[in-house]
């Protein structure tokens, strides 16, 4: 027997009946799609975390070993292109971070106020002038990915080999981290940021991303001055030490170095590096 599935076609009043072999073809289409577009990391969202292989293509994980890429992500699906083009403009051109961390000594409480800032002409002058040369998938349900970039005919060629961290050794750096999260070599400061890596993966990278020029900020801050002390009244009536770091900084060159993803801790790991001459510090 014939099965056939009623449906509508879209912009038409009259009722069209498409065979079930045909959807099954349309639908192996998608998924078809979906791979080529999720590429090393397309089994990402189909089961548990330790289950899921989590590849990753080359040139984001060693994104230093191609200087001129840079890497955009989507937040809720949206806005892929134009984060490339602020990370691009404000990597290689320059920004600036202003405002205070609040620190407890205590570890039990932080609280920041510090955003970045961009030129705005810097970025209207950039737009369109970007090209993607490669992306993948980290959510297929809400559309997000994560995408590499160059300037329009610069011929850069990223390496799109799969690697998957399971296969690799966790590097020294990331043994380091709890003992520097920022360190001095060859005339560079190197910085590293954590972040935990469970609900959007996205933001996960892109929330360590920050934390790792942050703390290279943070570490200029207190070697220029003495941090200054604060006080504040708790409810059982006793007072805390606070530490407060005051950001007033305008970088340029970062470069991001590395990417790690700790499978075992389910964390983020994200390492940069800044020319010491690259970041000037003013204390107001």
């Amino acid at each position: 027997m014939n099965i056939r599935k009623l449906v509508y076609k879209k912009n038409d009043s009259n009722i069209s009946y498409i065979s079930v072999k045909n959807i099954f073809g349309i639908y192996l289409i998608l998924i078809i799609h979906m791979i080529l577009a999720t590429g090393c990391a397309s089994t990402r969202n189909t089961g548990k975390f330790e289950e899921i292989g989590r590849g990753y293509p080359r040139w984001f994980i060693y994104q230093s070993e191609n200087p001129e890429l840079v890497v955009g992500f989507t937040r809720n699906g949206k806005g892929l292109q134009r984060d490339a083009e602020i990370r691009y403009c404000g990597y290689h051109k320059g920004f600036s971070i202003q405002g205070v961390l609040y620190v407890y000594p205590s570890g039990d409480f932080n609280f920041s106020d510090y955003h970045f800032y961009y030129e705005q002409q810097e970025l209207d002058d950039l737009r369109d002038n970007l090209e993607i040369l490669d992306k993948f998938s980290t959510n297929i349900y809400n559309g997000d990915y994560i995408a590499c970039y160059s300037n329009k005919g610069s011929n850069v060629v990223p390496d799109k080999e799969c690697i998957m961290y399971s296969e690799l050794v966790k590097p020294q750096w990331v043994e380091n981290f709890s003992k520097n999260s920022v360190f001095l070599s060859s005339g560079y400061y190197y910085g590293i940021g954590q972040y935990p890596f469970w609900g959007n993966e996205n933001d996960s990278w892109i929330t360590a991303e920050e934390k790792a020029i942050k703390n290279i900020a943070s570490y200029i801050a207190n070697q220029v001055i003495d941090s200054k002390t604060y006080f504040r009244y708790n409810d059982e009536e006793t007072y805390d030490h606070v530490i407060g770091i005051y950001f007033n900084h305008k970088l340029k060159e970062v470069l991001v170095c590395e990417r790690w993803l700790d499978l075992t801790e389910k964390m983020a790991y994200v390492m940069v590096k800044i020319k010491t001459d690259n970041i000037e510090y003013e204390y107001k």
